[in-house]
C-alpha cells in the first residue's frame, strides 16, 4: 500500500515549494519573436530545492491501477480523481506522459513532480479533473536524424497502449470528453505530439516541455494544427535540440495553429521550477475545449 501522507504535511509540502519558486529560477519576462515569450533562466539552489520539494509531495491520492489491452499488454497506471465528484458533473482528464527515466513496471518511477504536483490540496481544488500516468516499459517515442542531420521523433511501440488506456478511462469514468489534455516532459513531450498526430480529435490541449518534433514536421504541423499546443524549451538544452521545438514553431506556425511557444533562455534539459506549482499554464489548459463533432443535417 502507499505511505501514509497527512494532508497537513501535504499542505506544508506546497507551501514550501511555492516558497522556494517565489525565489527560484525565473528572474524576468522578455520580448522574443512574434507569438514567442522568452524567460530569463538561472540555476540555483532554490530552483533545484522547489524540484526536490514536488518530488516529495504524496503518491497515496494516485490509485494504483492496470488496464489491459485488447492484445494483453498489461498496462500499470495511477489516477487522481477529482477531490469530489458530483452527480452528473464530468471533469477534464489530464494525461501526464512520463520520460525515459519513468519506463518500467513498478507504477512509480513515473511520478515524477510535475505529476505528482496535481495531489497539492490548493492545486486539485483548483483544478478538480481526473489525472491519468501511465507507465510504460518501452518508448512512446523515438528518435532519429534526418536527411539533414535535424533530430526527430515517431510514435514508439508503447503508444498506442496508452491511447487505448485513455480512451477506457474516459469510458469508465466521469470524463468530460471535450476536454482531455495531454503533458509531458522530453520523451513525454514528444509523445504527447505523436498522440495529437495519431488522434487529433480527442485531445484539447497539448503541454509539451523539452519535445522532439515529429518528422515530416509541416505535414505533421497541418495534421495537428486544430490541437491547441503550449510548447516550452531551455535553448541551452542539448539532449533533445531547442532546435526542433523552433522548427515546429515555425510549422505549425505556418498552419494557422493556436499556440504558445515559451523559450527559457539559459535552461538546459528539465522541467521550469516556476511550472510545477505554476497557474497561468493550466488556467490555459483547462481553457482549451474540443469541438463537439458536427450533427449531421436532419439526425
Amino acid at each position: 500500500m502507499p505511505p501514509f501522507f497527512p494532508l497537513r504535511s501535504a499542505r506544508r509540502a506546497v507551501r514550501t515549494l511555492a516558497c522556494l519558486l517565489s525565489a527560484c529560477s525565473v528572474l524576468a519576462w522578455v520580448p522574443a519573436q512574434a507569438g514567442e515569450t522568452a524567460t530569463a533562466f538561472v540555476a540555483t539552489q532554490a530552483g533545484q530545492d522547489a524540484a526536490d520539494a514536488a518530488a516529495r509531495l504524496p503518491i497515496a491520492p494516485f490509485e494504483a491501477l492496470e488496464y489491459t489491452t485488447s492484445n494483453g499488454v498489461r498496462l500499470s497506471y495511477r489516477l487522481l480523481p477529482p477531490p469530489q465528484i458530483k452527480p452528473g458533473e464530468r471533469y477534464p482528464l489530464v494525461v501526464m506522459l512520463h520520460g525515459s527515466g519513468g519506463m518500467g513496471n513498478d507504477n512509480e518511477s513515473q511520478l515524477g513532480g510535475l505529476a505528482r504536483s496535481w495531489a497539492a490540496p490548493d492545486l486539485r481544488t483548483r483544478y478538480p479533473a481526473y489525472v491519468l500516468v501511465p507507465q510504460t516499459r518501452t518508448r512512446t517515442a523515438r528518435y532519429s536524424r534526418d536527411s539533414h542531420g535535424v533530430v526527430t521523433a515517431e510514435a514508439g511501440p508503447a503508444l498506442a497502449d496508452v491511447l487505448a488506456a485513455i480512451a477506457y478511462v474516459r469510458d469508465s469514468h466521469a470524463v468530460d470528453p471535450q476536454r482531455i489534455y495531454a503533458v509531458g516532459f522530453s520523451m513525454g513531450a514528444s509523445a504527447a505530439l505523436q498522440a495529437a498526430l495519431a488522434k487529433p480529435d480527442l485531445f484539447a490541449g497539448i503541454v509539451a516541455i523539452a519535445a522532439v518534433p515529429p518528422s515530416s514536421k509541416r505535414a505533421a504541423a497541418a495534421a495537428t494544427a486544430a490541437v491547441p499546443l503550449w510548447l516550452v524549451h531551455g535553448d541551452a538544452d542539448d539532449e533533445n535540440p531547442y532546435a526542433g521545438s523552433q522548427a515546429w514553431y515555425r510549422d505549425l506556425s505556418a498552419a494557422g495553429a493556436p499556440l504558445e511557444f515559451h523559450t527559457y533562455t539559459g535552461m538546459d534539459h528539465r522541467v521550469p521550477p516556476d511550472m510545477l506549482t505554476g497557474q497561468p499554464w493550466r488556467d490555459w489548459l483547462f481553457a482549451q475545449r474540443r469541438r463537439p463533432p458536427e450533427t449531421a443535417p436532419g439526425s
